[in-house]
């Protein structure tokens, strides 16, 4: 298998004698092709005689060709002088012809070998790459080509040459990496194989003399505002040296005719005026303007075609509410329609005023449009379209081509937030407005302090730390931040026909805080008063001073938040409806009366229900009083209503019933969860008085019950009277006698005969002399009613009265119900009896008046209607 290697000695300049680098024997690589000829003869030659290498024959596919090779440098004094060995042989040289591949017959039969090189540096400086032809085209087929130079500069040895692959296409392509383009490189061919070895003369290559640019991209066809083509395009990176361009034209794509124009110093060519009906394709190529290097490869053409109407620019972008100008011509049968008769139309439904048209020669035409309106995208269209027309007579005819404005609200709502750390600001637009593809750039300059106003000279930065947050806001973070400087912020939007600006704001970020939420808040309803007092500890950013609001709610699913504000502190007290249930409350925060945001509510914290006062009142109770007929003790059970959370504040541990007999003997009995209490009456007289208390006291307004055989002989109620009003309300009214001695009120009792347990009652005040009593009545049920009046010394004697079954049911109520009743009867009977004697006088008459009076008319005189026809 054989090789070729290209060895590279890495010299920095003024490394390697003057003499070695004038050498004849060095060879300049230039900026062109060049040509490596070795020339070797026929006749072979013993190799311990001569001391050459014995190597396969490079001519021939042929395995058994056997040659030997000779190749003497040009100059062996200098090679030696550049650290290079010859193995000895017949001599190579270079030519400077450019594709000098031509073989005579002479050479052929001396047996050349033969290569056309070219070597260049790629347009971002990091490879030198030779690319070598061979002009044999049976020559090498099955070779093996590699690369390698010498890293070192002054002791070049073998064990520092680095080697690396060559890529084999038509032609073998080796590439050298270059560290620095300041250095030169010392370069040799060899071609080696098992049995021998071949090489070229040192080259010489400095590779700044030998660069070959990228060639231009992104080439673009505008015209200008006096109607001329001009051509531009963007300069290929990196450019090490100022460049010089070479543009080629023409004006038919299908002929093969080209304009060039050469030493094109600036991205751009302005071409002149067009004709109507051609198409112009182009193409840029560079090189350094120095002279020295490649040109640079043909960049891709750009396509120019000439329409019926030429927009300038064709395409447009503007902010909403700003005003954009537009040129055109209008060509009519390859002739320029005159700009007097062009008129302007929009979107094909509104006529552009004249007052806004304006000439800019005889054959170009403009509008400016005012105060541009979003476009709002309508289909696959989200641009508006520009008509440029034919004004003839009295008809106008528009072309179907068309100017593209794509108008864009830059007014994006935006806000920013400092968190509650002050170490960042996050800033959030609005960007639903904007179209698809837009890309966005956020652009800032910072004041020291606070917001000096709007200038354009200061230098501006970009913040990296941006991404989208889905399809509707673009976010930007500033990290670390300086709280009291201003910062001013806008947007760059990137659209594929330009950048447009968002306008500039000042944020200060101290402005734009966002606190940290309240800790350790805690809620609770004080004791005595019963008002909601909340605590909690302010964040320790911002040391300014806050405000803090607090909202708060009875504990449910269904929560109906109240909310109230407070300057600087931290507690608050609430008077609240009722003290008696479990609140809610949350506490949050803001900068005092600045632009600021709400910080986040704190955790919740609850109430818990307690005790805030003694009970109001003891409860009301009554009794049951029953009596053994044989032993006559009497057995009191008192039975007591529970107490509302108004009278009870908030709850109730337990009752205490206090006993007072006529003996002067008193006890208590303390119950707790208990509803009724049983004790024996024993003697004449016995009072009870029955309080509540809970964990801070007990009360102190409370009801007393006195139990006397005497007061229970005194007459106080004269009548009781019960109505049934339906089954849930009973009225009941009674008469007292007017005695000195009235009660201080009464006890109405009901219950069902049958079930002497189970007693209601109520407590009516002694002014009342009637009273509707709501509980759910059973009408097949008799129930019994019992009037008590009270005295201060006792029970009086009770009144009562039975309510029986519904056939006497409601006795005094009903009585009057069949009287009514049998009245109803009496007139509905009346009026039905009068309606049916004016319905008979109604038929009588309608009936006989058909009938002929004899009297009346002469035909029917002498007729007997009473004689059977």
């Amino acid at each position: 298998m054989i090789r070729i290697i290209i060895l590279g000695v890495l010299l920095h300049l003024g490394s390697i004698t003057d003499s070695a680098l004038n050498s004849s024997a060095t060879f300049h690589i230039p900026a062109s092709n060049f040509t490596l000829e070795c020339v070797l003869p026929k006749t072979s030659h013993s190799t311990s005689e001569r001391g050459f290498t014995r190597i396969q024959s490079f001519l021939q596919d042929s395995e058994e060709a056997d040659y030997k090779i000779n190749i003497y440098p040009v100059n062996t004094s200098s090679s030696n002088a550049a650290g290079l060995e010859n193995t000895g042989g017949f001599g190579c040289h270079f030519m400077n012809d450019t594709n000098n591949c031509f073989i005579s017959s002479e050479l052929l039969e001396t047996q050349n070998i033969k290569w056309n090189i070219m070597c260049w540096v790629n347009g971002n400086h990091t490879n030198l790459i030779c690319t070598l032809i061979p002009c044999y085209k049976m020559t090498y087929l099955n070779a093996v080509f590699r690369i390698g130079y010498v890293a070192a500069l002054v002791d070049i040895s073998v064990e520092r040459t680095k080697q690396q692959n060559c890529s084999i296409y038509d032609y073998f392509e080796c590439v050298i990496p270059i560290i620095n383009t300041s250095q030169s490189y010392i370069l040799w061919i060899e071609v080696t194989d098992s049995k021998g070895s071949l090489r070229s003369p040192p080259m010489l290559v400095n590779p700044t003399s030998i660069y070959k640019p990228y060639a231009p991209t992104n080439l673009k066809t505008e015209i200008i505002n006096e109607g001329d083509l001009r051509i531009s395009w963007t300069i290929p990176t990196p450019a090490p040296c100022k460049l010089l361009y070479e543009v080629k034209y023409r004006k038919n794509s299908t002929e093969n005719i080209f304009q060039n124009e050469v030493n094109v110093l600036e991205p751009s060519l302005h071409i002149g005026s067009i004709q109507s009906g051609f198409s112009y394709s182009f193409q840029v190529r560079c090189k350094c303007h120095n002279g020295n290097g490649f040109w640079s490869n043909w960049s891709n053409a750009v396509y120019f075609n000439t329409q019926e109407v030429i927009y300038f620019p064709q395409k447009l972008l503007a902010s909403a509410g700003s005003n954009v100008t537009v040129s055109c011509i209008y060509y009519n049968k390859n002739l320029t329609v005159p700009v007097n008769n062009i008129v302007w139309w929009l979107n094909l439904d509104e006529q552009v005023s004249e007052a806004q048209y304006s000439v800019l020669n005889s054959h170009v035409a403009r509008v400016t449009l005012l105060n541009l309106s979003t476009t709002n995208p309508e289909g696959k269209f989200n641009y508006h379209a520009l008509y440029c027309c034919q004004k003839s007579n009295e008809s106008i005819m528009c072309n179907h081509r068309y100017a593209e404005l794509y108008v864009i609200n830059v007014n994006l709502n935006f806000s920013c937030e400092t968190n509650g750390n002050l170490t960042k600001m996050t800033c959030r637009w609005d960007i639903s407005s904007l179209p698809d593809g837009s890309t966005l750039k956020l652009k800032f300059y910072r004041y020291k302090i606070y917001c000096s106003g709007l200038q354009n000279n200061q230098h501006n930065q970009e913040v990296n730390d941006c991404h989208l947050n889905g399809t509707l806001y673009y976010e930007c973070t500033f990290t670390p931040i300086f709280s009291m400087s201003g910062y001013v912020l806008w947007l760059e939007i990137h659209h594929q026909l330009g950048i447009l600006e968002s306008p500039k704001s000042c944020i200060i970020p101290m402005d734009v805080v966002k606190p940290l939420p309240p800790s350790n808040v805690k809620a609770e309803i004080t004791v005595n008063y019963g008002y909601l007092n909340i605590t909690w500890e302010r964040p320790s950013l911002p040391v300014d001073s806050l405000e803090f609001q607090i909202q708060y709610s009875v504990n449910g699913t269904d929560a109906l938040w109240k909310i109230q504000n407070f300057l600087d502190g931290e507690s608050s007290y609430i008077e609240v409806s009722d003290p008696c249930i479990v609140y809610i409350t949350q506490v949050r925060c803001r900068r005092f009366n600045t632009t600021g945001y709400w910080s986040q509510w704190s955790e919740p914290a609850y109430t818990t229900i307690r005790d805030i006062r003694a009970p109001a009142r003891g409860p009301d109770f009554w009794r049951i009083i029953s009596e053994d007929p044989i032993s006559k003790e009497k057995q009191v059970t008192l039975l007591w209503k529970p107490l509302t959370k108004e009278d009870a504040l908030c709850t109730v541990k337990g009752i205490i019933l206090k006993h007072q007999t006529s003996q002067n003997r008193t006890w208590t009995d303390i119950l707790e969860n208990k509803s009724r209490w049983t004790f024996a009456w024993t003697e004449d007289v016995h009072t009870v008085t029955v309080s509540a208390f809970n964990s801070v006291g007990s009360s102190v307004v409370n009801y007393n019950l006195t139990f006397s055989n005497k007061t229970s002989a005194v007459y106080a109620a004269q009548s009781l009277e019960a109505y049934l009003m339906n089954n849930t309300c009973v009225f009941l009214s009674w008469t007292i006698f007017s005695n000195e001695n009235q009660p201080t009120c009464f006890i109405i009792e009901w219950k069902i005969p049958e079930e002497d347990d189970q007693v209601m009652w109520t407590r009516v005040p002694s002014n009342l002399s009637r009273f509707y009593i709501f509980d759910h009545f059973v009408p097949i049920n008799k129930y019994y009613f019992t009037l008590y009046p009270i005295f201060p010394e006792g029970e009086g004697h009770p009144i009562n009265m039975n309510i029986a079954d519904k056939g006497n049911n409601m006795k005094h109520e009903n009585d009057t119900e069949p009287y009514i009743i049998l009245l109803i009867i009496v007139l509905s009977t009346i009026l039905l009896i009068g309606t049916i004697l004016i319905s008979q006088q109604k038929m009588r008459k309608l009936f006989w008046e058909d009938v002929p009076n004899p009297q009346n008319c002469s035909w029917a005189q002498g007729v007997n209607f009473e004689k059977p026809v």
